[in-house]
């Protein structure tokens, strides 16, 4: 298959995608016809409730097809409050979790793109901050992964239960640093015979990113322990 008959498939593709979606929005229009504002995030809510059962076994794009069911029905017609109700509920939740759905998938990109949007929302949502460095770091955007983290642990309330989670995610981050760079390192020696001019890359980088991920694994550890220290007295 030439460029050209590939583009054509690509395209036919899309186009069919496109139809399909614009076919199932049709769909939820019509089953949430007449429904008041309030039964309308019922069925958002129990569309979503499905879609949870569907990830915990493991059926990842199914579950996903069926949280963007429950976004097409999103009703934002209400007052400010109702607004604020669809957006906690249903809305980022949803988008969180088709964002974990593509992580699954390996489909990266998607999983920011989806990650952004709840971020237009919640600039300071922990679960679309790690889940988007996660996918960051798959696509070996490194220092953006970092700056995520960086706001996750600014944000991060002491008292958060998930307040461990972080410290782990940012050890994993620390771990693919020095892997990639071990990795980069390898192909530096092969390609000049020597790995000096790589060594002076890596100590920057050693003395940047990584150790500034060791202070912030710290930095957790020890509010951790005070914060158990204060419980225990």
């Amino acid at each position: 298959m030439d460029e050209q008959q590939r583009w054509q498939s690509s395209n036919k593709e899309d186009m069919l995608k496109q139809a399909h979606l614009s076919d199932r929005m049709g769909q939820v229009a019509q089953r949430l016809k007449g429904l008041s504002w309030e039964q309308k995030l019922q069925w958002g809510l129990e569309r979503k409730a499905a879609s949870n059962k569907l990830y915990s076994a493991g059926q990842w794009q199914q579950a996903a097809d069926g949280y963007l069911e429950a976004l097409m029905g999103l009703d934002m017609s209400g007052d400010a409050t109702q607004q604020s109700q669809m957006n906690t509920e249903i809305k980022i939740p949803c988008l969180l979790n088709i964002a974990m759905c593509m992580l699954k998938q390996q489909q990266w990109s998607k999983a920011i793109d989806l990650c952004d949007k709840v971020l237009e929302v919640d600039p300071r949502s922990c679960k679309a901050l790690l889940r988007r460095a996660q996918a960051r770091m798959e696509l070996d955007l490194l220092d953006e992964a970092q700056d995520d983290l960086r706001v996750v642990l600014e944000n991060l309330n002491v008292s958060d239960a998930s307040f461990s989670i972080y410290a782990a995610r940012l050890s994993e981050l620390q771990k693919t640093l020095r892997a990639k760079l071990k990795q980069e390192k390898q192909v530096y020696t092969k390609m000049f015979g020597s790995g000096r001019l790589y060594e002076d890359k890596q100590n920057q980088a050693n003395n940047g990113v990584i150790s500034r991920i060791g202070s912030w694994i710290r930095t957790v550890t020890d509010r951790c322990c005070r914060r158990k220290k204060n419980k225990s007295t």
